[in-house]
């Protein structure tokens, strides 16, 4: 995937501490269609005033909504956003649209417990949410991978050290 730097003076984003919507908006809509990227980003010496227009653009909210998974399909299987999107979609049993609606995808991340921003007694967390959105999409997470070898590693020094017992 391309996700090109859309910082201030970039592909046409104005030079100013917060850009106008309306500019940001064009500047990312002419990247996907004409440029055919894959997404935004803005650059570290960017204000953090320049992350809200692009949110506010294109952003679909990481894991406040399915940002998170959408992105992991691209990386993972190779997809462009909308095929990433339309996957994700149909893997929740919702609609491209739902799928960045941040109170549809609250309730359904508690449900499917793949994480949520703020922190639920009992709830998975971290790697565990992690697993459990590799069960859901179908790929593997190599955190996961490294997690779940670090594990095998771990037994197999266990079972050492009785054997010699």
């Amino acid at each position: 995937p391309v996700h090109v730097n859309m910082g201030m003076g970039v592909g046409g984003i104005p030079m100013c501490e917060t850009a106008p919507i309306d500019a940001v908006t064009r500047c990312n809509k002419a990247m996907v269609e004409i440029a055919h990227v894959d997404g935004v980003q803005v650059g570290v010496g960017d204000t953090a005033g320049m992350a809200v227009p692009h949110f506010m653009a294109s952003g679909m909210g990481g894991i406040r909504t399915a940002g998170d998974l959408v992105a992991r399909m691209e990386y993972s299987k190779d997809m462009k956003i909308d095929k990433a999107k339309e996957y994700v979609a149909k893997k929740l049993g919702l609609s491209t649209l739902d799928i960045a609606d941040e109170y549809i995808m609250r309730e359904l991340r508690e449900e499917l417990k793949i994480g949520v921003v703020t922190g639920l007694p009992g709830a998975p967390r971290g790697i565990a949410a992690k697993m459990n959105i590799e069960h859901l999409l179908g790929i593997k997470i190599n955190s996961c991978e490294k997690f779940r070898g670090m594990l095998k590693k771990q037994e197999k020094q266990r079972r050492k050290k009785n054997e010699t017992n």
